[in-house]
């Protein structure tokens, strides 16, 4: 897919072109404040087919997508750093927890990585799980 301005993603949503952008996963990000347009933002991320967003905390993006799946805070899970010391020597620094996840909680690779799985799925292609997981929200709100 690729790299695009984060400025222009509103735009990529909002169009009526055939290819438009329906869909997005966001990964702990506070782009519905961030960006220069947060209203516009806003009406995109509410225009989409889904969203689902990834964080540790209902910040206002997450507000606004269809799905938040609760990620760890930083305290809760291994970090790694690498930093130039001195070239040609580079160093590594890895962080242990500093205290336990809360239940139903995971890290964001982890959750991508189950993501990742679920939706391709065994023989299946990527679209088909999407799909999957359009239905079932487009079902969510036929209950609602």
């Amino acid at each position: 897919m690729g790299l695009i301005p984060c400025n222009v993603i509103p735009e990529e949503i909002l169009t009526d072109h055939p290819n438009r952008f329906r869909a997005t996963f966001i990964e702990t990000s506070i782009s519905v404040h961030s960006l220069a347009d947060s209203q516009r933002m806003r009406e995109a991320l509410r225009a989409l087919d889904i969203s689902v967003g990834i964080d540790v905390a209902r910040i206002e993006t997450a507000r606004q997508v269809d799905y938040v799946l609760p990620a760890t805070c930083q305290f809760e899970k291994a970090e790694a750093t690498f930093f130039k010391v001195e070239f040609p020597r580079n160093g590594f620094h890895l962080r242990q927890p500093l205290c336990p996840s809360h239940p139903g909680t995971l890290t964001e690779a982890e959750i991508s990585a189950r993501t990742a799985r679920r939706l391709q799925g065994p023989g299946r292609h990527q679209v088909s799980g999407a799909a999957a997981l359009i239905a079932h929200r487009e079902g969510a709100q036929e209950r609602a």
